[in-house]
């Protein structure tokens, strides 16, 4: 008798020391070589280094390259080579390029960048990535290629919505901080399906803006989840497109 209650307390202990991992305040920064919103994302990551978030970042050969060193010279990363899966519940995409979009769409992983992506959609484990360099319908990505063909724009478009469909939170780069903080504060957030045989829910996607229309939800996968302010307004076609995907338009609880 004393012997099962010892092993029904010690999977109670297992179990609030596997939820009390779940919960850390740190996450594994994906540096990839874009360069659209990547001063607004590196304000983002400021906002969580400033909340308390242990942000470990990784950079991309390319992004070494392309993006400046006094962007994110005085933000508190810390560098890490090793166990970026394994010690990580949370991904986070300050600069997804078109490219690892597109690679991963299409199941593509031969680099560091796809790889870790890869891994973490795999794992069912929450990714937050910028969109804006990968969004045709940005405005800095429009004004960078104001003559881009509407196929190509077609392209990238569905691209996005595949890599959504897998699960990958897209939104814009400046609603990087919020959205990382609404998975790692969220009640439900970050315990998804992951073999411990915890909770599952669907990580709500922060969207701060004045006007929500169609394109804003057509990066995000069927039976998403949309959190916005009591003022936002929702254009009909966005409501419709919300309707026929199932995905939820909620009021962000305490705005």
């Amino acid at each position: 008798m004393d012997t099962e209650i010892d092993e029904q307390a010690l999977k109670i202990i297992i179990r609030e020391v596997i939820l009390e991992v779940l919960r850390e305040r740190r996450v594994l920064v994906l540096f990839t070589g874009a360069l659209v919103g990547s001063e607004d994302s590196m304000n983002g990551l400021r906002t969580l280094a400033n909340a308390g978030v242990q942000l470990d970042a990784v950079f991309t050969p390319s992004a070494k390259r392309v993006i400046p060193e006094h962007f994110y010279a005085d933000i508190p990363l810390t560098d890490v080579t090793e166990h970026l899966v394994s010690d990580h519940r949370v991904l986070v995409v300050p600069t997804m390029t078109t490219n690892t979009v597109a690679k991963i769409a299409h199941g593509i992983t031969d680099s560091l960048a796809t790889n870790v992506i890869s891994e973490f959609i795999m794992l069912n484990r929450p990714i937050v990535a910028a969109r804006d360099a990968a969004d045709p319908d940005m405005p800095e990505k429009q004004a960078w290629f104001p003559s881009m063909p509407p196929a190509w724009a077609a392209m990238l478009r569905q691209n996005l919505q595949t890599v959504a469909s897998f699960g990958v939170a897209f939104c814009d780069a400046q609603d990087l901080a919020t959205q990382t903080l609404a998975i790692l504060d969220g009640p439900e957030t970050g315990v998804m399906s992951n073999g411990f045989g915890l909770p599952a829910g669907v990580v709500p996607v922060v969207i701060d803006k004045t006007v929500i229309g169609r394109k804003d939800l057509m990066v995000l996968p069927n039976g998403s989840r949309v959190h916005m302010s009591p003022n936002t307004i929702v254009t009909a076609l966005a409501r419709d497109y919300a309707k026929a995907n199932q995905i939820a338009l909620e009021v962000r609880k305490g705005s």
